[in-house]
């Protein structure tokens, strides 16, 4: 049997090195369509650290949704501290696993990945996930600051559902200091 896993283990490895890069972000992009996390991650880590430039900020997001699912929650902080450390889609990085720690209530873990967002990067879904972050950890004042700062970035071709988003978002932050007529 371990024989049999580990010629299973050396024909996957000669089969994805063969693999030109976009080749191998398909097949990483395949299996989490599919729902084949474990391979997901494994093609995507390949992807990451042979050709990094390659990938998209959905490539990205796709990985860390696996890595979430499928490791314990230790190991997902350990996985973004060593992706994020490194100037390889670092951005990308903090971001995403900022907004999925967001989404799974791990607040205060988020605030060390999205403090680590550069100004110039900070777009609109940053200030959402931001002031999600503060109204969660109590920060009222800080949220609607925050969404104030996101008002300013709304142009034309803003969604109407994101700035819906924002709206709703605000009066949650309003709510929580009480102030109801607003």
């Amino acid at each position: 049997m371990q024989k049999f896993v580990l010629f299973g283990l050396l024909l996957f490895s000669s089969q994805v090195w063969a693999l030109k890069s976009s080749e191998v972000i398909i097949e990483a992009q395949s299996a989490f369509a599919r729902g084949d996390l474990f391979n997901s991650i494994r093609y995507y880590t390949l992807a990451i650290d042979k050709t990094p430039d390659a990938l998209d900020v959905k490539d990205v997001e796709n990985f860390l949704l696996s890595q979430y699912i499928m490791t314990p929650q230790k190991k997902f902080i350990e996985t973004c501290r060593e992706r994020t450390s490194s100037k390889v889609l670092q951005v990308e990085f903090n971001f995403y696993c900022a907004k999925v720690l967001i989404y799974n209530e791990q607040f205060l873990e988020a605030s060390y990945f999205i403090d680590s967002v550069p100004r110039e990067y900070q777009r609109l879904e940053y200030y959402l996930l931001k002031s999600t972050l503060f109204l969660n950890l109590n920060r009222s004042n800080q949220c609607l600051e925050n969404i104030s700062d996101a008002g300013k970035l709304i142009t034309d071709t803003t969604s109407q559902h994101f700035q819906d988003l924002l709206k709703v978002l605000n009066a949650r932050c309003f709510v929580s200091r009480d102030r109801f007529e607003q």
